[in-house]
């Protein structure tokens, strides 16, 4: 850690006081977002401090930040993934099923795991591409979770929650 951190520098609590956050997002300029779970908002850390970016995020789930810039949400109250711009106005990207994490590639393709809701439906790995449609890319795990890509974008990698494995996938 001494790499990455400021020497003699101590950890500090930024922000406090929810029942669980999500979705932590790192932009180019460092600056870190979270989603706060049932408050139902996006924050942004400022000066040390959580401020809020987004009043009323849809209950945002997982997010990262894109090619563009642009802040890429999980709403799971309305089945969308939106994009928020600097300004906090969002747009809407693709919509008709109930995300759970995603990841956007240096290309703009995003990957979305669709966790098994009901326990009973098979959880499904969709690739949206930036034109906004949409395609399912695999639907064999049983509760897909956390999803990333692999730094050279050769490898997507998405954790199974219930069988506790992180498949690889080979992208095209």
């Amino acid at each position: 850690m001494k790499d990455i951190l400021i020497p003699g520098e101590e950890w500090h609590i930024a922000s406090e006081g929810y029942k669980g956050t999500e979705g932590v997002a790192v932009n180019a300029k460092g600056e870190v977002f979270f989603n706060t779970g049932g408050m139902k908002k996006t924050m942004k850390l400022v000066d040390g401090k959580a401020v809020t970016f987004v009043e009323d995020n849809n209950l945002g789930d997982g997010q990262r930040f894109g090619p563009d810039g642009r802040l890429y949400t999980v709403c799971a109250a309305t089945s969308n993934i939106v994009a928020y711009a600097t300004d906090g106005k969002a747009t809407v990207i693709a919509s008709g099923f109930k995300g759970n994490d995603l990841t956007v590639a240096n290309n703009g393709n995003i990957y979305v795991t669709e966790s098994s809701w009901d326990r009973v439906s098979p959880s499904k790995v969709w690739l949206v591409k930036p034109d906004g449609t949409k395609k399912v890319v695999d639907s064999g795990l049983i509760f897909a979770n956390g999803i990333t890509l692999s730094p050279d974008q050769t490898l997507l990698y998405v954790s199974d929650m219930k069988t506790r494995w992180v498949y690889s996938y080979q992208v095209k």
